[in-house]
Parts: C-alpha cells; structure tokens; sequence
C-alpha cells in the first residue's frame, strides 16, 4: 500500500528510500528462536515481577522485621516457653514439699536427715556414694 503525497510522489521516494535494490539480494540475518530465551527476559524485565522481587527482597533482608530476625526472636521464644514449663514444674514440686514440711514433723526431720545431713547426737551418718552417678 502506498500513500501519494502532494506532488504525486509515493511516502518512501518522499523520504529520500527508494527500497532494497532489485538486483541484490538482502542478507537474512539468523532469527534467535522466540523460544526459552526471549521468554525468561521478557518474564525478567516485567516492572511488576522487579517491583515484587525488590519487595520481597528488601521484605526478607532489609527490614526491621526481617526473615533471620524473626527466625532468632522465634528460637529464644521456644526456650522461653521450655524454661517456663520448667519452672512452673519446679513451683509445683516446692509447694508440695512446702505443704508437706509445715504439716509434719516426722517429714521434717527426714528432710533434714537427707538434704542436709542432719543427725541427732548419738548418731554416726555414713555416705554411700555410687561411682555410676557420679
């Protein structure tokens, strides 16, 4: 199709290209196949996939809160809550013995006996230690 100017000229001899020269013939250049490579940089020139990969980027690294940060906060959390129930068990046991002491002298005197080597003045204590305990 071509389109005729005001002196009757068509668009390319306007232009000053008259077009490829009759007698050559044109070099085809080799086509790169529109296959796998042209579609990875054209997925990877995507604004919108660069303005998510900076953002997840900038999410995971950057950020106050970022990916290690919360992987640290999260560890000293499951230690926390191990100490916790560690403790609270330890709370348990003490109230127990605590309620067993103030209410018998017997249990006192055997907790004295035992925890802290007590003895009456006509009493030897010997220790009987295992080598596999130790």
């Amino acid at each position: 199709m071509q389109q005729y100017s005001e002196e009757g000229r068509t668009g390319d001899e306007f232009f000053g290209s008259e077009g490829p020269d009759p007698g050559k013939t044109e070099k085809k250049k080799p086509r790169v196949k529109a296959g796998v490579a042209q579609k990875i940089v054209r997925v990877f020139t995507n604004k919108y996939l660069l303005a998510f990969l900076a953002f997840l980027v900038w999410i995971l690294f950057f950020d106050s809160n970022n990916l290690i940060s919360r992987y640290r906060v999260k560890q000293e959390l499951r230690h926390l809550e191990r100490q916790k129930g560690y403790y609270e068990r330890e709370i348990t046991t003490n109230q127990q013995l605590r309620e067993l002491l103030t209410n018998d002298l017997k249990s006192i005197e055997a907790f004295g006996r035992e925890q802290y080597l007590m003895k009456r003045d006509n009493e030897d204590i010997y220790l009987i230690i295992d080598e596999e305990e130790e």
